[in-house]
């Protein structure tokens, strides 16, 4: 048999070889699935934190834009953001836990966190589906949005994201999360 001959004809695999071909494949596995479903995770976590902060900038557009003009300010607030999460695929694996308007100043401060339904001062407090929690109080009545005197408000969203990949899920069931907003409301008397 010549040099072409050997180099035309296919060889042939052994059984040790497609043995071997195997066992690396069985050592790899673990990882690329590890990094398979890792990536759809992040991509499932990220759309939920960017739906919720969209909707967090919205409802605070929206209560910076009413001030104290509307007596409903708060409930169109809550329906600004109900409707920015709702169409579509927006918050596929998560939900909205709370939703806190508070008065907020230049630096954008944020107020600790409210345990349960108990509202501090300067803020309203509702519940995932926009139902208020507690007693209101920040009125839009008293906010200020005279010129040289205006208030900042705020808008917390926070939720819970549940795990989809069972490789995460194993560790805990979900993981809570917050997104804040703090605009400057318009003056309305100049």
């Amino acid at each position: 048999m010549n040099e072409k001959e050997s180099v035309l004809r296919p060889r042939r695999t052994s059984r040790r070889q497609l043995g071997q071909s195997l066992v690396e494949f069985a050592l790899i596995a673990p990882v690329l699935f590890l990094v398979i479903f890792g990536v759809m995770e992040f991509c499932f976590l990220y759309q939920s934190l960017n739906t919720v902060s969209f909707a967090a900038r919205e409802g605070a557009r929206v209560g910076a834009i009413l001030g104290p003009t509307s007596a409903t300010a708060d409930s169109q607030i809550i329906q600004a953001i109900q409707g920015a999460t709702n169409p579509g695929p927006g918050l596929l694996f998560s939900s909205i836990q709370k939703i806190e308007i508070f008065k907020s100043d230049q630096n954008g401060t944020v107020p600790a966190l409210a345990p349960g339904c108990n509202p501090a001062a300067n803020e309203d407090v509702f519940d995932g589906q926009g139902n208020a929690c507690g007693v209101a109080n920040w009125p839009p009545s008293v906010r200020s949005a005279t010129f040289n005197a205006q208030d900042y408000l705020g808008v917390r969203i926070t939720f819970v994201y549940n795990w989809v990949t069972s490789f995460v899920s194993a560790a805990g069931g979900q993981l809570q999360l917050s997104s804040v907003s703090v605009q400057l409301i318009e003056p309305q008397t100049f």
